[in-house]
């Protein structure tokens, strides 16, 4: 009984060793390089507007400044440059930088072709006109406001009734 074992545990022996021989031979490493980019992009999340109750013109004021009833929110790539360009007269204006300091001259048109003259501005821009991306997930809002100089007040006509006008933003991204 004791020689069947031992040819037994020898013969065991004997394939783990080749077993593990064949496993055993070498090894190799490799390494892999994982490199990725992210894409510099933006979505519009809420559409601004104006309502005409938003902008209640006073004639015997001075210079007035109207926020819009839900301004335009964006969201786009975290530290992206983001440039807001903005186009008065129903979009057919010259592309001008909106800023906060400048803004974009525009006309509002009224009935009997009445006008308002106003300035539209993005608040939240810098004085280039660049906004900076806080990422996916959180809205950078671009503080649209509307300007009427008191010149332009004093010398509104109520007879125009409903003023319009339409900007066009584009988001350079």
């Amino acid at each position: 009984m004791k020689r069947t074992m031992f040819v037994t545990v020898a013969a065991v022996t004997i394939v783990i060793a080749m077993v593990g021989g064949v496993f055993a031979a070498g090894s190799l490493t490799s390494n892999v390089a994982v490199n990725a980019q992210v894409k510099s992009m933006c979505a519009q999340q809420q559409n601004g507007v104006f309502l005409a109750t938003d902008i209640q013109i006073d004639p015997s004021a001075g210079l007035q400044t109207f926020s819009p009833a839900t301004d335009e929110i964006l969201q786009c790539s975290k530290n992206a440059s983001v440039l807001i360009d903005a186009q008065t007269g129903n979009g057919s204006g010259p592309l001008t930088i909106c800023d906060p300091n400048t803004g974009v001259n525009g006309t509002l048109t009224g009935t009997g072709g009445l006008t308002i003259a106003y300035t539209f501005k993005c608040n939240n821009a810098d004085a280039t006109g660049h906004l900076i991306g806080t990422g996916f997930g959180s809205n950078n809002p671009l503080g649209l406001r509307v300007s009427i100089s008191a010149a332009a007040a004093a010398a509104a006509d109520i007879a125009g009734l409903n003023y319009q006008d339409t900007v066009k933003l584009t988001i350079n991204y």
